[in-house]
C-alpha cells in the first residue's frame, strides 16, 4: 500500500492493489464494440456494435444473465454519441434516436437538433446551432442553444445560449444542467431555467453521486493535470487526486468513485513538444475515501475508419462503470466481459 500526498492540496490518499474478477463474457455477434452504458439501476448494459461505424445495432444485456434475457434493436446510431439512460432505466437515447424498451418504439429528434441526454423521465435537452421546429429564432454568430423535447422527440422549446457559453454536464436525478458562463459552471434549474448558483469551473466534468458532486479536470502545467470534485450544493471541494499527464475521466452515477483513463505522451517534433499518446491504463478512484481502488491496462480492437471503408484503426475498448461502482463493463473485437471490482 502506497501514500501520498499533493503539494499544496489537503488531500492524502492511499493507492490499493485491488483485482477485477470477471463474472462472465458475452459473445456481441458483431467485431465493433463502439460504447457501453449501465442502466441507472444497474440491472441492465447498453451496446452499441456492429461491423462497422455505419452499420451499427444496439444489444441490451441483462447484467445478471446476458444470454438469458438479451435484446437486440436494429437501430442506427451511425457512430454519433455516446449511451444517455432515462431515470427509470426504461429509455435509451443513443445517438439522435430514443429507443423504449417496454415495447421497442422509437422516436429520432429533428435533423441539426444535436445529440440529446435524458434531463428527466420524459424530457431530452441537446445543445446545438440552431433551433428547430416551428421556433424562428434567427441565427446569431457565436450563439447557439439549448433545445429540449419530450419522450416522443416532439421539440419543447428551446433557450438562448450567447457567445462562450456551453453545456457542461446534465444530472437527470436532480433535473440540473451545468453551463460554462463567465468562466464560472452554473447550475441551473432545467425546468424553470432559474439560475441556483455559480461553482469553480472544472474541464471535462462529470456528474457522480447522484447529482450530489461533479467531477472535472484541472490543469496546473502544460502536460500536469488532475481531477478535482466539488460539492454541486456548495462549491465546496470533496478531494483531488494525484497529477497525471493527460485524463479522461467516466464517474458511477450513483456512488463516489470513477474512472481515469490516464494516456501518455509523445515527442511532437514539428511543433518540438509533445503529443497525445495513447491510453496507458483506467484507474477506478474513490473520492469518498481518496483511494485509488484499482487499475488495469485495457486491450485494443480494430475498427474501421469513418467514410474509408478499407482502412482500420486501433481504439481502446469500450467501457463503463455501474452506478453502485462495484463494477465494470468492457467491450472490443466483438466480446463484451462483465468484472467485480475487489479489493
Amino acid at each position: 500500500m502506497l501514500r501520498f500526498a499533493l503539494a499544496g492540496l489537503a488531500v492524502i490518499g492511499t493507492i490499493h492493489a485491488g483485482t477485477l474478477r470477471k463474472i462472465w463474457d458475452f459473445e456481441a455477434g458483431a467485431p465493433g464494440v463502439y460504447a457501453l452504458g449501465f442502466s441507472p439501476d444497474g440491472k441492465h448494459i447498453a451496446a452499441v456494435v456492429g461491423p462497422a461505424w455505419d452499420k451499427q445495432f444496439v444489444l441490451v444485456l441483462d447484467a445478471a444473465d446476458p444470454g438469458a434475457n438479451t435484446m437486440r434493436f436494429e437501430i442506427n446510431p451511425m457512430g454519433l454519441g455516446g449511451i444517455s439512460w432515462s431515470p427509470s432505466s426504461q429509455q435509451i437515447m443513443i445517438g439522435s434516436t430514443r429507443l423504449r424498451l417496454q415495447d421497442g418504439k422509437t422516436c429520432s429528434v429533428q435533423d441539426g437538433a444535436g445529440l440529446p441526454s435524458f434531463v428527466g423521465e420524459d424530457r431530452l435537452v441537446a445543445q446545438a446551432i440552431r433551433p428547430v421546429g416551428p421556433l424562428t429564432t434567427r441565427i446569431r454568430e457565436g450563439h447557439s442553444f439549448l433545445i429540449f423535447f419530450d419522450s416522443d422527440c416532439h421539440s419543447a422549446g428551446s433557450w438562448d445560449l450567447p457567445v462562450e457559453q456551453s453545456l457542461l454536464a446534465i444530472s437527470a436525478d436532480r433535473g440540473l444542467l451545468f453551463v460554462l458562463r463567465d468562466t464560472r459552471s452554473t447550475v441551473v434549474d432545467a425546468s424553470s431555467g432559474i439560475v441556483l448558483h455559480q461553482l469553480p469551473t472544472l474541464g471535462s466534468v462529470r456528474v457522480s453521486d447522484s447529482g450530489k458532486a461533479i467531477c472535472g479536470v484541472v490543469v496546473r502545467l502544460p502536460w500536469e493535470m488532475n481531477v478535482s470534485c466539488l460539492d454541486v450544493d456548495t462549491g465546496n471541494p470533496l478531494a483531488t487526486t494525484r497529477q497525471f499527464k493527460y485524463l479522461g475521466l467516466s464517474t458511477a452515477s450513483h456512488a463516489r468513485r470513477l474512472v481515469l483513463s490516464e494516456y501518455g505522451r509523445i515527442p511532437d517534433f514539428i511543433e518540438f513538444g509533445w503529443a497525445l499518446g495513447g491510453l496507458k491504463r483506467r484507474i477506478v478512484w474513490d473520492f469518498g475515501t481518496k483511494q485509488e481502488v484499482v487499475s488495469w491496462s485495457p486491450k485494443s480492437q480494430k475498427v474501421p475508419v469513418p467514410f474509408r471503408p478499407l482502412e482500420s484503426q486501433s481504439q481502446p475498448y469500450a467501457f463503463d462503470i455501474s452506478p453502485d461502482g462495484e463494477y465494470i463493463v468492457e467491450g472490443g473485437a466483438g466480446t463484451i466481459s462483465l468484472y467485480r471490482i475487489e479489493p
